[in-house]
């Protein structure tokens, strides 16, 4: 019985991994890296998301990933997503990203949770904590349990102090 259920989700798993590839085969490839800055534009009165490269190329941001990031203009990122041509701007839907600077500043991106007699940050890219250190009593009931990008410095005793913050996702 054992061999019969190990064969059976052998069969499934090829069969579903089988037709993840052909979709993206038949969408015209895989996925590519977008380097560039965040920008916020309008597109028959509806706000879209942009990425503008160093080589001043636009690319439309698309899927629910560009939505977080309408919440960081000026931001730099890096973006991992599949390219689709379209007018009046080449679309790219957002696999995942990278935001690599905030106005100069290397952002901590993750979730804050308030464990009562601190407040927390557990990072998305490298799931670290760090306990942060904020000036605003309000800063962990507007932001806990929110992605959330945090930019500060660190004391000596390893705490960050927030300097700026933002929200990516409710």
């Amino acid at each position: 019985m054992k061999k019969l259920n190990m064969f059976v989700f052998t069969i499934f798993t090829c069969t579903l991994l089988s037709g993840c590839f052909q979709r993206i085969a038949k969408e015209g490839g895989g996925l590519n890296d977008y380097t560039g800055k965040v920008l916020a534009a309008q597109d028959k009165n509806k706000p879209i998301c942009l990425l503008q490269t160093k080589d001043e190329r636009l690319f439309q941001l698309t899927g629910p990933l560009a939505e977080e990031l309408k919440s960081v203009p000026r931001a730099e990122v890096v973006i991992h997503g599949k390219q689709r041509e379209s007018y009046p701007y080449t679309k790219v839907f957002v696999c995942s990203y990278t935001i690599t600077s905030i106005a100069g500043k290397y952002p901590f991106v993750g979730f804050v949770k308030d464990k009562g007699n601190k407040i927390i940050l557990e990072t998305i890219d490298d799931y670290k904590i760090y306990d942060l250190s904020v000036s605003s009593p309000l800063f962990s009931r507007i932001t806990s349990g929110k992605k959330t990008w945090v930019v500060g410095s660190f004391d000596d005793s390893g705490k960050l102090h927030v300097v700026s913050f933002g929200i990516l996702k409710p």
